[in-house]
């Protein structure tokens, strides 16, 4: 018997539309995720500097001084988002969301999003290794780990499945997002090597503190603008596949 069932697709989403909705809240909240960002970018390259005290020329040549300021970096900018995921949703329904307030409730499930954070950050960190695509496969399916872990209040294991959920159908237009904000974090950080690396850049110290807090200061942006999109980027895979209403959704923090 022939199975004459329609196949129903998930909606496809509008990557223009997530890009415009979360500039504007970046530029409406501009100095709460500033803030957090310059944290999230900061701490890493300040750990960076006192692990070479005394021989600079490490700071961006050893693999471990690299991997642990990378998954310090990763596993900040993943705790933040919990933050970026309270201000963002109480921003689209016209509510206040101060600072402290944010802080508090955004890090309400401190456990499980650090939990998720860590394994996520391992899994696409390890897909990288293995030839970089399946990294970048794994970074779109996980995407919205985070905002499902907070919103829904899941485990680490039902935060991954949550997310292959949402994203499944639309992982094309993820990686297109996120090539985005990669290409806007390479120009920055391209810049501000032109403009301080030379001929006659040496590893003195303080020309490799300078370069690590330039490089530092120059993803800032970059990154603040990445985890709004996250935010968003849930919102809108649970409207177009499950229709839910924004007040519903962020009833969690009420």
């Amino acid at each position: 018997m022939t199975n004459t069932s329609p196949d129903i697709s998930p909606a496809k989403l509008d990557p223009a539309s997530v890009l415009r909705r979360s500039l504007s809240m970046l530029l409406k909240h501009w100095s709460v995720f500033l803030l957090v960002s310059a944290v999230a970018a900061f701490v890493p390259a300040l750990v960076r500097i006192v692990l070479t005290v005394g021989d600079p020329g490490l700071m961006f040549s050893s693999l471990p001084i690299q991997f642990t300021a990378q998954a310090l970096t990763y596993t900040l900018s993943f705790l933040f988002q919990a933050v970026v995921v309270y201000i963002v949703y109480q921003s689209l329904r016209g509510r206040s969301a101060p600072a402290g307030e944010a802080m508090r409730r955004g890090l309400a499930r401190f456990v499980p999003v650090l939990l998720s954070s860590l394994a996520s950050g391992l899994a696409v960190g390890l897909g990288t290794m293995l030839f970089v695509v399946p990294g970048l496969i794994l970074m779109c399916v996980l995407a919205v780990v985070i905002p499902a872990c907070v919103v829904e209040k899941l485990g680490v294991a039902d935060s991954f499945r949550r997310s292959m959920e949402l994203t499944q159908g639309n992982r094309l237009r993820i990686f297109l997002l996120f090539l985005v904000v990669g290409l806007l974090n390479a120009l920055l950080v391209g810049a501000v090597t032109y403009a301080l690396v030379s001929p006659a850049f040496s590893f003195a110290v303080g020309a490799m503190v300078r370069l690590n807090l330039a490089l530092a200061a120059a993803s800032v942006v970059p990154a603040a603008f990445g985890m709004v999109m996250v935010a968003v980027l849930y919102y809108e895979l649970r409207l177009l596949r499950e229709g839910v209403s924004l007040e519903k959704l962020a009833q969690v923090f009420d």
